[in-house]
């Protein structure tokens, strides 16, 4: 789970088959929930109010909001692990991933730099 950086969402992942993935707009109560990858979703981390990143093995996914909708964008691997484990927002330009094997990795958009 993750909180957004105003503190007013909170972003979970289920465990399902198809690793829904839920917002709770914390002052309203509402929530919202939609389909997130066939691939397990390890963590998630919020990049703005209205973006925000799932990764898991062989996955990495940008999330865009618009009006309650929310659209992904795939990562572009390229040589790096793609057993990813761990992810952070050091700024909303600086994305710390954590790879199994022990790299950081660090992306930037859908690219890792």
């Amino acid at each position: 789970m993750a909180f957004s950086p105003s503190g007013d969402q909170l972003l979970c992942a289920a465990i399902d088959d198809e690793h829904c993935i839920g917002i709770m707009d914390l002052k309203s109560k509402a929530t919202q929930s939609f389909k997130g990858d066939k691939s397990v979703i390890l963590d998630l981390d919020w990049k703005t109010e209205t973006e925000f990143v799932t990764i898991g093995p062989k996955l990495y996914k940008v999330w865009t909001g618009t009006g309650g909708v929310y659209k992904d964008k795939k990562g572009e691997f390229k040589n790096e692990n793609q057993m990813l484990s761990g992810v952070a927002y050091a700024s909303p330009n600086e994305c710390f991933v954590g790879a199994a094997n022990g790299d950081v990795q660090v992306w930037n958009g859908t690219n890792v730099t």
